[in-house]
């Protein structure tokens, strides 16, 4: 808002007219100043623009205006108006539009102050407090008249010391103005500006702490809730593979006891061919084991048994 009042101050004082009994204007600029009104000359009433205690120009009863001295090359008479070219600092004074006759009344009286525009400015931010969310600034003048320091938070300014510093009719201010620091300085003229966007961690974070803990809170539930679900998940998994790996079908969980069949095998007598050779046969023993086992390939229903016999021969 302060922006924009000296901006708009700045376009009134640009348009050259004077509409007030006190006004400012940059030197080098021309300067446009009225009478009130309508005014009504006569052979006794004349109308004269005067500066401080000097005559400038005089507007009399169907006669050509006169200019005065030195304005003649700086000054322009019209409908009783006078425009004074090329202002300069030595102009600043009171001028007036006076009615003279048998009285003298006043129809316009203006003070004049002519100014220079204001310098460029240089802003840097020296530091940052992102606890206090506060950021420590240096707003200074190119020719480093005018120096100053504030400090700043996502609201407002305040300086240190002084709020402004003022040198010479001109000011220097520094405020917050969307999301960034501006530093202004300025007369009633012209003004310059320099900004810088808040880059600290704290412009966008919570402005109080209670909102911090709800934040954090929130975070480390979320992180409690997940590591609960990756264990779940996990555990899980291994209950599966557990399972999988004991699931037996039940015919296949009878156990099978191999059977050891002992058998005495007599060989058959041989016919004695020959009776000089009286031979004696001894019995041989054989020992079977005989296993069964259960093929759970087989389908149900089927209920033959195969045998692997093993038969060893002493």
């Amino acid at each position: 808002m302060t922006a924009l009042a000296l901006l708009l101050l700045f376009l009134l004082m640009d348009s050259d007219e004077a509409k007030g009994s006190e006004l400012f204007i940059q030197q080098g600029k021309d300067l446009l100043l009225k009478v009130n009104g309508s005014v009504e000359l006569t052979e006794e009433r004349d109308l004269i623009w005067m500066y401080n205690n000097s005559k400038v120009a005089k507007f009399s009863y169907e006669q050509k205006p006169v200019i005065f001295g030195s304005y003649k090359e700086r000054v322009i008479v019209e409908n009783f108006s006078l425009t004074l070219k090329n202002v300069q600092l030595t102009d600043n004074g009171l001028y007036k539009a006076v009615e003279s006759s048998s009285i003298d009344r006043t129809n316009a009286e203006y003070s004049l102050t002519v100014q220079d525009p204001v310098s460029p400015v240089i802003l840097t931010v020296t530091g940052s407090n992102s606890s206090a969310c506060e950021s420590t600034v240096i707003c200074r003048t190119v020719d480093n008249k005018i120096k100053k320091t504030f400090v700043c938070n996502t609201q407002t300014c305040s300086g240190v010391g002084k709020a402004h510093a003022t040198i010479s009719s001109s000011s220097l201010n520094v405020y917050v103005h969307e999301e960034h620091i501006i530093c202004n300085h300025s007369n009633q003229v012209s003004w310059e500006q320099n900004k810088t966007q808040i880059s600290t961690v704290c412009w966008e974070g919570p402005v109080n702490g209670v909102q911090t803990i709800a934040v954090s809170a929130a975070a480390v539930g979320g992180a409690i809730l997940l590591l609960c679900i990756i264990c779940l998940v996990v555990r899980c998994k291994r209950q599966n593979n557990l399972s999988t790996n004991c699931e037996v079908p039940q015919e296949n969980r009878q156990d099978v006891s191999p059977s050891t069949i002992y058998s005495s095998v007599e060989l058959p007598e041989q016919s004695t061919k020959s009776t000089e050779t009286n031979v004696t046969l001894q019995l041989d023993t054989v020992y079977a084991k005989i296993v069964k086992t259960n093929n759970s390939r087989e389908p149900p229903g089927n209920n033959g048994t195969q045998f692997n016999n093993e038969i060893i021969v002493l």
